[in-house]
Formats: C-alpha cells, structure tokens, sequence
C-alpha cells in the first residue's frame, strides 16, 4: 500500500482522507505557526466520534470540528511550568533552552483553553496528551490542570497506558490505565 497525499484543508474546511460504510476520517488545519503545515484528525466511527487536535494554538477550527463529539483529544502546554523552565534556563545561563521555552508557549493551547474548547463544542469528554512538559515529579499534575475544572470537569490527564474506547451504538465512553 503506498501513502497517498492530501492538498490541505483551505480555511474552516474538513479533508476527507478516507471513508467506508461505517468509517470516516477527516484532516482538518490546526494552527501551529511558525510550524507549518499543522493538521488535526476528526474519525467517525458509525454513531461515534472523535477529534486529535495535533499541535496547535486555541482554534475556532478545531472547535467547530469538535462539536458534539464523544472524545476530544487535546494537546496543552503549561505557559506556568514552562516559564518557570524558562526563568532556570536564563539563571543557568542557557539562552537557547530559555528562547525556546519562552517561544513554545504562542503555538500550543494551554488546559484551560483545550477545557474552554471542549465546553463551548458540546464534547462528552476531554483526554489531555502531549502534554507540555512531561509532568514527572508528583504533584505537577495539580499546577498543570489549575483551572480545567472551573471550566470542563470531565477530563483525563492522558498517560503511557491511558485507553479510552467508545463501543458503538453507546453513549458509554470506558476508561482504562495501565503503565506500560
């Protein structure tokens, strides 16, 4: 089977870059800017739905295309953590993890703002990935989600492991964590 390729999707629009009886998945342009080209994943699997953001800033596209799905699938940086990441950079005399760390932030969404996507679309749930930094010391976890649940409380903080299947002809949406 040899990859096909897609023209990108022009402004609001949906792609569809396959479709069956019962499968449909779309891209859709997500904003990532300076890094271009940057695309999300819509798949709808019968009365099932889903959205992958990709890297991408807080987007009226991405949530138009999340309306009413089952699961969204966000990824959100930490503009506190990594500016704290950013002030160790600069006192260590690091300039170019510091520009990094202070530029990274204007291309990815934070939780608040993946949470304000998720309620304004109508989403049943919000899975968290490529989170941005790698939460690894306990209790990161509670600086990284401040605020999400002011604003959309059904949330996972996605993890190695983490599974979340949507059986068809359900509104039943069964988590699962195992570490690897």
């Amino acid at each position: 089977m040899s990859p096909k390729s897609y023209a990108l999707p022009k402004g609001a629009d949906a792609v569809t870059v396959y479709a069956s009886d019962h499968i449909k998945i779309e891209m859709i342009a997500a904003n990532h800017f300076p890094i271009t080209p940057a695309v999300a994943y819509k798949f709808t699997y019968k009365d099932r739905s889903l959205l992958i953001s990709g890297d991408t800033v807080k987007s009226p596209i991405i949530e138009k295309h999340s309306a009413g799905v089952d699961l969204l699938v966000h990824e959100a940086l930490s503009t506190k953590l990594v500016l704290l990441m950013a002030e160790s950079a600069a006192r260590t005399g690091n300039a170019l993890r510091e520009k990094i760390f202070n530029d990274i932030h204007d291309y990815h969404t934070t939780p608040v703002e993946a949470a304000e996507i998720a309620r304004d679309a109508n989403v049943s749930h919000l899975l968290y990935y490529h989170i941005v930094p790698p939460l690894i010391a306990p209790g990161m976890e509670v600086i990284w989600l401040e605020g999400v649940d002011d604003v959309f409380s059904d949330t996972t903080l996605g993890q190695d492991g983490t599974s979340i299947s949507l059986p068809a002809n359900s509104n039943e949406i069964i988590h699962q964590s195992s570490m690897l």
